[in-house]
């Protein structure tokens, strides 16, 4: 399954590398620019208040209705020590959960407002690639030089380099220098969800075994609880949607592949798994769940293949171009090395 749905869009892609085919097209097409609307705007923003303040108010209402009920500390020298009026348990819990809401807050912010890899002007790599492997934006104002594996988002109105697709969720592109962040948010944010569903539910158990009488848990329930029952079914509906969110970018991942380029059905040079998380998650697997920058092991030369095209190759064993640029006595890698991500 495809990310589309109302947090997540394709649509919001134009590839014009079938327009640079036909320079004589080109120059006879007047396209109009993408005018982001009031919707566009309202709807990115929106998600993301929504987003933060259901992640704090589930941070509230789990400390207050499970830790602080449960295991509420009353000596006031160990609340004093912590900083907390909870017991050893608690602590421990508390510290396991609020680990994993800051690291899924920290993740969500990075990928919203880091750059996703906006193309910058670079000169076209004339001598490196051939001519019909070069094209220009014909979207974007100054027409740059744009690399057979950028797409250009009509609603960010730039060329994004690997653009996966533009998320609403976080009201920005999901590109090769956030799609880290992005996954490492999908991935926390799942966990802290199933610490909400495992917290809020023990603690309605705990509620159940200390209420004499079953009637009496219904009419002496209060809002809190009404809420808690909300953020359980919330929840684990957002367990849900993460699970097909990173079945997506596992599939990408693994073929080496953006979602954009998925549905036109075309590859990247095939790597083994290991290399593919290397060039998404950096190349310090110690940082790998940590939402820190990670060192590129990239280049806008990429090219892509179609299915048949991989499969050719593969099974004569035809050298990649890539391979070529990657040689450090090559007479390209000089040349070449302006090209890298960074």
């Amino acid at each position: 399954m495809k990310e589309i749905d109302s947090f997540e869009s394709i649509d919001s892609s134009d590839d014009d590398h079938e327009e640079t085919e036909n320079s004589d097209q080109q120059n006879s097409k007047l396209v109009k620019p993408y005018k982001k609307d009031c919707c566009d705007i309202f709807l990115g923003r929106t998600l993301q208040v929504v987003t933060v303040f259901l992640l704090l108010l589930s941070n509230y209402f789990v400390y207050q209705l499970f830790l602080r009920r449960w295991f509420k500390e009353d000596r006031k020298f160990y609340q004093m020590v912590r900083g907390i009026e909870l017991d050893n348990t608690g602590t421990c819990l508390f510290i396991l959960y609020q680990t994993f809401f800051f690291l899924a807050v920290i993740s969500y912010f990075k990928a919203a407002f880091s750059d996703p890899g906006f193309m910058q002007k670079l000169e076209p790599p004339i001598g490196l690639l051939e001519d019909n492997l070069i094209g220009f934006c014909q979207k974007c104002e100054d027409k740059k030089w744009k690399p057979l594996r950028a797409h250009h988002c009509k609603i960010c109105q730039k060329c994004v380099f690997r653009m996966d697709h533009h998320c609403t969720w976080i009201n920005n592109c999901v590109g090769l220098k956030n799609q880290k962040y992005f996954i490492l948010f999908l991935v926390h944010c799942e966990i802290y969800c199933i610490l909400i569903i495992i917290y809020l539910t023990f603690s309605a158990v705990l509620v159940y075994q200390n209420t004499p009488k079953l009637f009496m848990l219904f009419i002496g329930m209060t809002w809190k609880y009404l809420v808690a029952i909300l953020f359980i079914v919330l929840s684990a509906l957002f367990i849900f949607l993460i699970n097909e969110f990173l079945s997506d970018q596992y599939d990408c991942i693994k073929t080496n592949q953006t979602t954009v380029e998925s549905y036109k059905e075309k590859y990247g040079r095939p790597h083994s798994f290991f290399n593919q998380l290397q060039i998404v998650f950096g190349q310090d697997q110690f940082y790998w769940l940590i939402p820190t920058k990670p060192k590129y092991n990239s280049n806008y030369l990429e090219l892509l293949y179609k299915g048949e095209e991989l499969a050719e190759m593969l099974q004569s064993n035809s050298d990649f171009i890539e391979d070529h640029f990657n040689h450090q006595q090559s007479e390209y890698y000089n040349a070449f090395r302006k090209y890298k991500v960074s």
